[in-house]
């Protein structure tokens, strides 16, 4: 409800104002590059992954990013891997492959080993119900 100028805003303020103004930019493709820059996750969770989920019914997007969070929960259909060594090469991979999806928990979560240990570890908070059994 308070108006703060963009100039004196803090980076995280800044990016913030900024994703609202591109995601209500008209067009059908919208390409961000880490829009989680500056952000915290409780922003990533609560704010960026559902205007993620319901401008992808009405827009292409396109995210370059490092933080699963925006890759996983906001459902990407599909997963463009790049590497820089000595030359660029791109991977693409799709989460309903079994093959993909190994790759992807290696690329995305640290692989089978944290991924294991953040299940173990946060698996209970989450409840059976929610979670499936241990």
């Amino acid at each position: 409800k308070n108006l703060i100028s963009l100039t004196n805003a803090s980076p995280g303020m800044r990016s913030v104002a900024y994703l609202d103004m591109l995601f209500n930019l008209d067009g059908s493709i919208l390409v961000l590059d880490q829009p989680e820059d500056n952000i915290d996750n409780d922003y990533i969770s609560n704010y960026l992954v559902p205007n993620i989920k319901k401008q992808k019914k009405i827009k292409q997007l396109i995210f370059v990013t490092h933080n699963p969070s925006v890759a996983v929960y906001g459902d990407a259909f599909n997963y463009i891997y790049v590497e820089n060594k000595d030359k660029i090469q791109y991977q693409n991979f799709f989460i309903e492959k079994k093959d993909d999806k190994e790759r992807l928990i290696k690329i995305l979560e640290g692989g089978r080993t944290s991924f294991s240990n953040r299940n173990k570890k946060f698996g209970d908070i989450l409840g059976e119900e929610e979670y499936g059994s241990n």
